[in-house]
Parts: C-alpha cells; structure tokens; sequence
C-alpha cells in the first residue's frame, strides 16, 4: 500500500536491480508471470506484489552454429496535441477582455515584480493608455483569435518519432560447450526535437562440461544507454511552458510570420524591464525555439551483470549448485544550461546588484551546470542442493539452499556556476549571503545550492526448500518452506526473520482409469496455498537522518531532517495468497487453454496512522493495515482451421477486485473525490474507488451548479465539499477495470500470415476534467467545457456546465469538477495491434546462406472502435493526458 508496489523482476534466476529497458528485448527467450502461491513463494518476502520471471536465450549442446539478424524501425505519428480540450482563442480572448473590464489585472499591473502579462491584456491596457486606436485593438484581438499554439507547436516543436534497432545474435554448441552471443543498437529520434535515445547491448553466455557431472557457466551482460535533451528548465513541451504561474496562453505564437523564433512575454514584462539596467543585463527576452537547438541535457546509463555458475551431478539422484551474480548500474546526467540560454540569463540578472552605475553579478556570466551521479552494486550468492528421484510408480523432485545478497547505492549532485564547455572551468559563488532581487523583481534570496549525497545498504540473508511428490503421474503434492532476514529490520524482527511456506497439489485426471473423454486427453486440476511479502527499503527499525547541504534558509546553520522515525515493530507485509486451477486440451489441441482462481489476503500492510503529537509527528507509517483481493483469468486457445489456410484464436480474460478491509487513518472525505487512481484507503471500500459528490443539476435562474446535502438540495459548496459525510457521497465502482483481456486472431495462408490484437477493459469509471473558472482566473488553464456553460435561463435543458461568475468560488469550481456529473463508465474495446509478415524464404535452401527469411509490417495504438461513454475522450488517458499516438513499423528477420 505504502511500501513499494512493483513487482519482483527475477532476470536468469536473480533479482534484477536495473532499468528493464537495458535488456535487449532480441535476448529474450521467456517471460512468465508466477501467479500462484507455490511459485511465488520460493522467491520469498519480496514476491508479495508478484514475480516476472525472464530467462535469457543460451546455445544448445551439438548445434550447428546459427546466425540471426533482426532489424526494424517503428515511426509514431506526431502527438494528437488537438485531443487535449482546451478553451478556443476565441473563448479565451473574450474571457480576458471580460476579466478586464472588471480590473482583475490592475494588481498584476501594479505589482512592483512586474509579472508577465498576456499580448491581449498588453493590447487592452495600451488601449486605455491612448497608445493604439479602437479599430487597431479590434484587428489585432481578431488576429489573434485566428492563432492556435498547438499548430506552432505541431510544426516547430514536434516531429514524427523514429526508432530503428538492430540485433545480431549468434548460438551453437559442440558435445561439452555451447554459446550465445548477441549484440543490440537502438536509436531513437523521439517526438520532441531536441531529444534523441541510444542504446548498445552486448551479451555473451558460456556452458561448459570439463568433466562428466560437472558444467560451468559463465554470463556477461554489459548495456549503455545514452539519452540527449532539452535542459529540465526549458519546460518546452506542449502543457509545461508557463508564463510566470499561468499556463501559456493558447494563441500564442512560437514562429513570427517570417520565420524566425517568436519572443514570449514569460517572467516579466518587457515594457518595463527595458526602463531597467542600464542596459548592463543580459537580454532577458523568452524565445522558445531558441531553447531547442542549445545543449542540455545528457544521461549515460550503464548496466553491468556477470554471473558465474557450477552444478555437480555427485549421485544420479543428487546435485550440487554454487552460483554468484554482480550487478552494477551507474547513471550520469549532465544538464547545461547554456549561457545564451533563458534560465542562465534570467537567473543572473535576477541576482544582479545595482550600485550607482556599476553592476556586480553574485552568479557570474557562464552557464549553469547541474550534475548527477548515482551507482549501484548488488552481489548475490546461492548455494543449493538437488534431489531428483524416479522409481516406478513415485518420483521426487526438491531443491534446499541458502542465499546471500546485498545492495548497495549512492549517489551525488552539484551545481557549477559560470561554468565554460569550451575550458571546462566554473566560477565560485556566494552560497550565505542574503541577496535582495534585481528592482524587486524577486524576494530577497540566497543563490540556489544544488548539492546533495546518499547512500543506502540493504542485506538479506535467506534460506529455502522445495519439494514435490508425484504418483503414478496422477498425483503430485508440493511444498515449500523459506526464511528471510534484512538489516532493514531491528533485531527482534530479525531473530524471527519472516517465515514464508506454500503447499500445493495437482491431481492429472486423463491419468486416470476410470477417465474415458477421448476428445479431452488433457485435464488437470491444481491448487495451492502459501504466503509472500513486501518490503519498503525507504524505512528502517532506527531513526534516520537526512543531512542537508548548505545553511538552513532561518537561522544559517546546518540543519538535518528526520526522515524516518524509530519502529522497533517494523516487519514484512506478508501476502497469504490461495488459487485452484484447471488445465485443459482437447484432442489435437483443437481447443486448449486454462482456468484460475485465486484469494489473496495481505496483512502488516504498511499504512499511515494517527500519532501522538508529542512525538514530533502526527502520522507514522507502521505495520497496521490489511487488504483482501480476489479474482480468476481464463486463457483459451482455439485451431480453428488447418491446411493451407489456417486460423487459431487465442482470448485472455482476466477479473479481480481487492479491498481494504483494515486502515486505521483518518478518512477526509474532501480527499477521496478525485479520479479515483491517487491511493486513498478508506476501510472496506475497493483500493481504488471513485466518489463523487451527488449532483442535482442547475440552478434554472442563474445557472448554479446543484449539490446535496443531508438529503436536502444545497448550495452551500463549503459544506458539501468539507462537511459531507463518507456515506452521502456517490461511488460509481472501481477507477481500474475489473475486467480486462485480449482476443488475438492469426490467419497463415502459405508463407504469408496476418494478426490482430484486441484488447479491453470493462467494469471501471473515469472522471473527465471540466472547466474551473478558479482556475482558468488564477492560472489561466480553461477548458473547452466553457464554451458549453449555461449562460441564460433554459440552458439547464441542454448543458451540464455551471455557468460563469466573477469572482470565481473554488468550492464551487472543486463541486462540480468532483461531482457525479463529471464521471462516465471507461468500458472500451481497442484495436491494439495488427501484424503482417511475409516469409520471403520458407525453407531452407543450399542457392542463398539464409535459413529464414520474413519481412514484416506492424501497426500499434489503432484506437478505439467501441466505448461505452459519449463523446471521443479515450477513458485511460481522459483526465489530464492525451492518448498515445499510433506506431507503424516494418521490420526484416534473417537466419543463417
């Protein structure tokens, strides 16, 4: 809940520490999900929110040696900026003509920071002053209602994306040694233009067999990646770039008319910064597109996995297993910020000291160069012993072992000043003194301190068994048993350490005497029943502390910060999970697939609860909450028809629904309308709900949104948003689907085949954003909702958007946006993918070296043929994002 969701990612039988996006996808030879209790459980106090186990591609023994190359290159379309409901030019104009008349911006005009204001509040206010006529302000406010940001952003900012990788892999093997050696490269041209991806994988895996019994392996994993950028200060894409707190106006212009980069109006205003300096500051005009072509950002992440490994056959029924892994992952960034760029220059001058007619600079002229690094280690050990029997009508399989691992990770930031990329020199700065802004252009400040440094040192200790009897291959009963310890925990935890069991069985009816359905020669049933854990590394058994850098902002001493209180209680979450499943196969595998069920209960769930305030702290987070969860997935698979033509299916169908059925925090209810995906626990309602307050429609006089309250019709929005109880609000269901799956058709007509992908998500509900006049006043950012609003007596027939009012009441504004109104049911099928390939050689022939050939082309993010709400917004993606475009991608597999 609190603790770390993600589940346990075991890369060729260890924990992977790393970046999943180091693995190079062409490496892979399996992913399986372990999903029940048995299976998870071996992997103990860490598999509680699930395991993904991914095995690596290696060479066989006696194989000739075989070459493959794969090659493909994926464009996306260019973002669908113009899915994103935002107010018109036009509707945004005349609210800020209206704002206008009723002088919401004389304090902004009269505020000694001089913020930015709009062009179209420029054009009023120089109206007003005499400076321009009437019909110039009318052609100029009708010029610019004509202008939407989003093509400027469409045609300078973005472009398509373009990924093209290429893999290179080579397998064989002889009677005691096999290999596999893969190379990767990926380069990407990413939506934005300034941002661009690179990544080189090298892999080498060696099996060895010196001796009979005895093998050795040996596995080298190296990966870099490279990422280059935008500055994390430009903020240039599209819904980042502010104008001082608002959001950018949306007819704003990026490129003049004749090409050239257009200046925005960002911090200040122009017409009185330029009566400032002296003309000793830098240029402080705003120029979005200059900010793309300057140096930025650069990430190099690198990825290091070597694993050694030696197995001993010593009995035929007996082996022995050491195995030993090392991980590093180390990460440097770079982000400059260029001295020609705007955060440099407006970061000096803010800085800048006026005495007399001399001008001294605290932050010198250069640029500003932020630097990070982090690196991390783990070292794992295993050393287990097989026991594998067979004897007439019983066999044995177990394994026992003990493991050993530990992480470690660090990292260090810092910030250069007047840093020179030419000569790699930076200035000193003054990090104490209290400097006043530039003209009061900003509050009296000390220069930003950028420095910090961490360190983290997580140990486990682990021992385990496993066993499994079968009968007549009828009957097979499992268990397994496993204890795990951490330094994260006090001593008392540890002396306990965790104990984790599972216990399970299978029973192969088609063994069977009495079993006579010869068209169903598979069927199996199995069930098991075990518990698993979590861990939040974040907290510990002891106080920590976390140190800062630099002087406290009051008193300009070194200060440090509780971070994590002392918990001699701190323990494991512990997943108790149940499933029974059933296998199935008819004859020739006509119709085949899988049944599950599965309960899981989870307690010592890390949740937040009230504490006593002498302490320092009004809340802790402790081993005090508890859910439950439950479900079933079907996965089944047809062979429609055979022949030249032939046609399988395959449909996964999966349902869950989990609640919280113990939390000891305070519930305020103001926090739980929402779009439901932000974690808000609440005792014996799902773990994600979505609430509303009930909504009862306009008001038919004035257009007032309608709630409830106590039953009774109410405006009284300050009530109903803080004082309405749990049981008065509405809750529509879950804010994740219940129920999702995916219906898969593959068509194969001689060296030709075609397939489709649909997915869906069903039984779930997601609120859509609306207009609020709190914040399209305060900040700027309206919604196309406005031009809907109720604006005169009847409109309540045919709109559901309150109307207008000024000043605007945040109560009202939170209302609506957070009433029933506003939610529709998600239920959608999306066509996901489509794929066609071409085996250009389907056998092997002595004329060309290839032995496969195929050419092939694939589409993703096709859209959405069916929804259950009106309207186009997409339900994953409707409350504050816009839906991922489509790829099309055409791609050649060769093997030699």
């Amino acid at each position: 809940m609190n603790a770390n969701r993600n589940p346990l990612i075991i890369l060729d039988n260890f924990p992977f520490e790393g970046e999943l996006n180091s693995i190079n996808p062409n490496d892979i030879a399996s992913v399986s999900i372990l999903k029940d209790a048995a299976a998870a459980s071996i992997w103990g106090a860490r598999a509680g929110n699930g395991v993904i186990v991914i095995t690596t591609k290696r060479g066989k023994l006696n194989q000739s040696m075989q070459l493959s190359f794969n090659n493909n290159i994926n464009i996306t379309a260019k973002p669908r900026l113009f899915d994103d409901p935002i107010m018109s030019s036009s509707d945004y104009i005349d609210n800020e003509i209206d704002l206008f008349s009723r002088g919401y911006f004389t304090s902004l005009e009269n505020n000694v920071r001089r913020p930015a204001l709009s062009p179209v509040v420029e054009l009023l206010i120089a109206r007003r002053e005499g400076r321009i006529t009437e019909a110039a302000l009318n052609s100029q406010i009708n010029n610019l209602k004509q202008l939407d940001v989003r093509n400027d952003y469409l045609d300078a900012v973005y472009r398509r994306e373009v990924n093209q990788q290429y893999a290179l892999n080579l397998k064989g093997g002889s009677a005691k040694h096999s290999y596999f050696i893969s190379a990767g490269y990926d380069k990407g041209l990413q939506a934005l233009r300034s941002n661009s991806s690179q990544r080189s994988t090298l892999r080498m895996n060696n099996s060895y067999k010196p001796l009979k019994g005895l093998e050795l392996q040996s596995n080298l994993q190296y990966s870099f990646n490279q990422q280059e950028g935008q500055s994390r200060s430009a903020a240039m894409g599209y819904g980042r770039l502010l104008i001082g707190n608002r959001q950018l106006y949306p007819y704003a212009r990026l490129i003049n008319e004749d090409g050239s980069p257009a200046i925005i109006e960002k911090d200040f205003r122009s017409r009185s910064i330029a009566a400032i300096g002296n003309n000793q500051l830098l240029d402080w005009n705003y120029r979005p597109l200059d900010e793309l072509n300057f140096p930025g950002e650069t990430q190099h992440n690198q990825t290091l996995i070597a694993d050694l490994a030696a197995r001993y056959q010593v009995l035929s029924w007996l082996s022995a297993e050491l195995k030993y892994q090392y991980q590093q992952g180390v990460t440097d960034r770079e982000d400059l910020n260029t001295a020609a760029s705007y955060f440099s220059r407006n970061l000096i001058n803010r800085y800048s000291q006026v005495s007399g007619n001399l001008l001294n600079r605290p932050i010198p002229l250069g640029g500003i160069l932020d630097e990070f690094r982090s690196n991390q280690q783990a070292h794992s050990g295993r050393a287990q012993l097989g026991f594998d029997k067979a004897w007439t009508n019983h066999e044995i399989h177990a394994i026992a072992g003990a493991e050993i691992r530990q992480a470690a990770s660090s990292f260090s930031s810092n910030r250069a000043y007047g840093y020179d990329e030419n000569v790699l020199t930076a200035i000193p700065v003054d990090y104490i003194t209290l400097f006043p802004g530039f003209q009061n252009l900003s509050p009296s400040a000390r220069i930003p301190y950028v420095g910090a440094f961490g360190e983290t040192l997580n140990r486990y200790v682990s021992y385990y068994a496993n066993a499994a009897y079968t009968y007549q291959q009828r009957y097979t009963i499992s268990t397994s048993v496993r204890k795990d310890a951490s330094n994260i925990f006090g001593v008392r935890t540890n002396e306990k350490g965790v104990p984790l069991w599972s216990a399970g069985a299978l029973w192969n009816i088609a063994k069977e005497d009495f079993y006579a359905l010869d068209w169903l020669p598979q069927l199996k049933l199995r069930g098991s029943y075990g518990f698993a854990g979590n861990i939040d590394n974040s907290l510990s058994a002891l106080t920590t502390l976390t140190y800062f850098s630099g002087a406290n902002p009051i008193t300009n001493l070194p200060y440090a910060n509780i971070s994590s209180p002392p918990n001699g209680e701190l323990r494991w979450e512990k997943v108790g999970t149940f499933n029974a499943g059933l296998d199935f196969a008819s004859k020739n595998n006509r119709i085949s697939g899988s049944f599950d069920i599965y309960s899981k209960r989870t307690t010592d769930l890390l949740g937040i609860e009230p504490a006593n305030p002498f302490t320092g702290f009004t809340t802790l987070t402790l081993n005090g909450a508890s859910s439950k969860g439950s479900g079933w997935e079907l996965q089944l698979n047809s062979l429609n028809t055979t022949g030249k033509l032939a046609w399988t299916s395959n449909l996964s169908l999966a349902h869950s629904r989990s609640e919280i059925t113990r939390y000891k925090a305070d519930v305020f209810v103001s926090g739980l309308v929402g779009n439901g995906i932000s974690l808000n626990p609440v005792e014996n309602y799902p773990v994600f709900p979505l609430f509303s307050y009930r909504w009862r429609g306009l008001d038919g006089q004035n257009g007032d949104p309608v709630g409830e309250l106590a039953g009774v019709n109410s405006k009284d929005y300050a009530a109903i948003v803080n004082n309405t109880p749990l049981d008065e609000l509405v809750l529509h269901g879950s804010a994740i689907p219940l129920y999702n799956g995916a219906f898969r058709n593959t068509l194969t007509y001689g060296a030709f085949s075609l397939s489709m992908n649909i997915t869906f998500r069903l039984d779930y509900y997601f609120r859509s954003r609306s207009i609020s006049y709190t914040e399209l006043y305060a900040n700027g950012k309206g919604h196309a909702d406005y031009a809907k609003r109720w604006q005169q007596a009847g409109d309540e027939a045919f709109t559901q958007v309150p109307s207008k009012i000024y000043p605007a009441i945040a109560n009202r504004d939170i209302f609506y946006n957070n009433s029933e109104i506003t939610v529709s049911k998600g239920d959608h099928i999306r066509l996901q993918d489509i794929r066609f390939g071409w085996q250009l050689l389907p056998k092997p022939t002595k004329k060309l070296p290839f032995r496969r050939l195929e050419l092939f082309t694939y589409a993703n993010n096709l859209g959405i043929i069916w929804r259950a709400s009106e309207g186009n917004i997409d339900p994953d993606y409707g409350f504050d994002s816009i839906a991922p475009s489509a790829i099309y991608a055409l791609g050649l597999r060769a093997e030699f």
